[in-house]
């Protein structure tokens, strides 16, 4: 019991573990959604006309924006974060960033 409970607080320390639970969570939501949306059916009456697309270039064109907003974002925050680690690391001391993770 012990080593598995060494072996889990080792992994948490890693620093792909979150980032790998939130790429599994998505990739089973994914799959989720695809399924419920094949079981389901919308009518474009009322408000719905409103947020339902109804081509395929509109939909393409949407999730271009998104997947192009995502991947600034992330660079930004990839960026700030190695400044943020490496001012601390040359101030501080290098076996600080291991409490930063």
């Amino acid at each position: 019991m012990k080593k598995l409970l060494f072996f889990w607080n080792e992994l948490k320390a890693t620093f792909w573990f979150v980032p790998v639970l939130i790429i599994l969570l998505s990739i089973l939501l994914a799959i989720g959604f695809v399924y419920i949306d094949q079981i389901t059916t919308f009518s474009q009456e009322g408000l719905g006309r409103f947020f339902f697309v109804n081509s395929v270039d509109s939909a393409c064109s949407i999730l271009l924006i998104i997947s192009g907003a995502m991947i600034g974002v992330a660079g930004t925050v990839f960026s700030v974060t190695l400044v943020a680690l490496t001012l601390a690391s040359s101030q501080l001391g290098p076996r600080l960033i291991k409490n930063f993770m």
